[in-house]
């Protein structure tokens, strides 16, 4: 397991870094509240410094994770680097256009080509396996309005599945119905597996918590606003997804998903994106609590 290095968060935050780095298996932090870790251009050029300039290129804050950086797939598509969020904290401002040419989200993984966007190595985008029913997400955000007339994703990772020529996808949605819930979508090919959080998504500045389990034991799996009581839920499968390489068949992607390889240019996320923090492996109830302490310590989302 991976566990933090030193370094991963602003100075400020020193003692809940103490603590955070108790948390094994981190695998991607994503942190767009420090404009250090961003990039404008795709190529990792030009600094990030001011209110409203685009974000390009954003690091992985765990060395040797799962990858090395996201990016932007076209200069149209890039966020913009927003001052002035929650508890004063910057945020990445997705406007929730996409496109085939333009995208808007940020992107890493592998083309049909072979082409590796943000690996550890030239040919190799991880050395990581995941398994859905063994995954911990925590990300920062907000929506922009309540009512959306589309699905809106906040963060999709898929790869290669079992048999190795299937894909298994995991994303992290805003669901369009009439109450426009929180769900989490998982599996692959030949069916869709879901886990909805019966509450409305508000405006508001917010956490999103899923730690998943197995689906031998009954409501293992949990979704989260804040630190408000879960919604619980049984996964139907422990599908597997082979993050090392492959033809396009792996990637990940924060503010869209793809149906078109690495092209992120569908159910755009339209609002902000603080901090994500992703975990190879299902946080036990006082791991969940430091990881939250850390958060709400940073952003003051709940009292």
């Amino acid at each position: 397991m991976l566990g933090l290095s030193s370094g991963l968060v602003n100075p400020d935050y020193t003692t809940s870094l103490v603590n955070l780095e108790d948390v094994s298996g981190l695998i991607a932090h994503y942190d767009f509240s420090d404009a250090s870790k961003l990039k404008q251009n795709s190529d990792g050029t030009t600094a990030v410094s001011s209110n409203n300039d685009p974000i390009g290129y954003a690091e992985n804050l765990v060395s040797n994770g799962l990858g090395t950086f996201v990016r932007s797939y076209s200069d149209a598509g890039r966020p913009l680097y927003k001052t002035g969020g929650t508890n004063s904290k910057s945020y990445a401002q997705f406007d929730g256009t996409g496109g085939s040419t333009s995208g808007c989200g940020l992107v890493a993984g592998i083309q049909p080509d072979n082409d590796v966007f943000g690996g550890i190595s030239a040919s190799v985008y991880s050395d990581l396996t995941l398994h859905i029913a063994n995954l911990s997400l925590f990300i920062v955000c907000a929506s922009d309005v309540e009512d959306i007339s589309s699905n809106e994703c906040l963060l999709e990772m898929s790869g290669l599945g079992d048999p190795s020529d299937t894909q298994n996808k995991v994303q992290l949605m805003k669901q369009m119905s009439d109450r426009a819930q929180p769900i989490f979508m998982y599996g692959g090919d030949p069916t869709s597996n879901s886990a909805v959080l019966g509450s409305t998504w508000t405006t508001e500045d917010r956490l999103m918590s899923l730690v998943t389990g197995p689906p031998d034991i009954t409501n293992a799996t949990s979704l989260q606003v804040d630190d408000n009581s879960a919604s619980v839920t049984s996964l139907n499968a422990n599908e597997k997804l082979e993050m090392k390489s492959s033809a396009g068949n792996v990637n990940f992607i924060i503010g869209a998903r793809s149906n078109d390889y690495l092209n992120p240019n569908t159910d755009n996320w339209e609002g902000k994106v603080y901090e994500i923090l992703l975990y190879n492996r299902s946080v036990n109830d006082a791991e969940k609590t430091i990881i939250k302490n850390y958060i709400n310590t940073k952003y003051v989302l709940w009292s």
